[in-house]
């Protein structure tokens, strides 16, 4: 019988191997503007997480010629259920509008998004909640605000769980943060 200890370490040794056998795929598809010592730090990030850049659950992203390691929303869920202590999330609620402009169009959002998300600590369930503002997190015009253009009621609420799962599982999440 193994322990839980050997368990895992053998699942992140695996992990390691997938990695590695991966990593110059990663490079050509994903990493192309990474330099080798970003890669490694990249690669090493998703073995210490046992993360999979092909699942969008991590990612390495480039702003102003610095390299930014984020974690998708499917990380931080996946993270929180190895625990045990997961016991899953609310729909998201939204409250209000507010109006901004996409190009010279005028388009609304949701002002907020609240997600509830539920830890179990001595087999008894505790709901963290967690709210993001649009005012907050919304990028602005550029680049960046695409998506939350494109999909503001998703883009809004993943921000909100993702403050609710890192509030719930600080341990396990601590120094991780999401792309949204």
């Amino acid at each position: 019988v193994e322990s839980a200890a050997e368990v895992e370490s053998a699942a992140q040794a695996q992990a390691a191997i997938i990695e590695r056998d991966r990593l110059a795929l990663f490079k050509r598809t994903l990493a192309k503007d990474l330099s080798d010592d970003e890669l490694s730090g990249f690669a090493a990030r998703c073995n210490q997480t046992m993360l999979d850049p092909f699942a969008n659950q991590i990612h390495a992203i480039k702003r102003s010629g610095k390299l930014c390691i984020q974690t998708g929303i499917d990380g931080f869920r996946l993270i929180a259920d190895r625990t045990g202590n997961y016991a899953g999330s609310d729909d998201p609620m939204y409250e209000g509008e507010v109006e901004y402009q996409d190009g010279k169009e005028s388009r609304t959002a949701p002002e907020l998004a609240t997600v509830t998300v539920r830890k179990i600590v001595q087999r008894q369930v505790f709901e963290v909640t967690r709210h993001a503002y649009w005012r907050e997190f919304y990028p602005g015009p550029g680049g960046d605000g695409f998506m939350y253009r494109r999909m503001p009621h998703v883009m809004l609420s993943k921000v909100a769980e993702a403050q609710a799962l890192r509030a719930a599982f600080p341990a396990d999440l601590s120094g991780l943060y999401v792309d949204e």
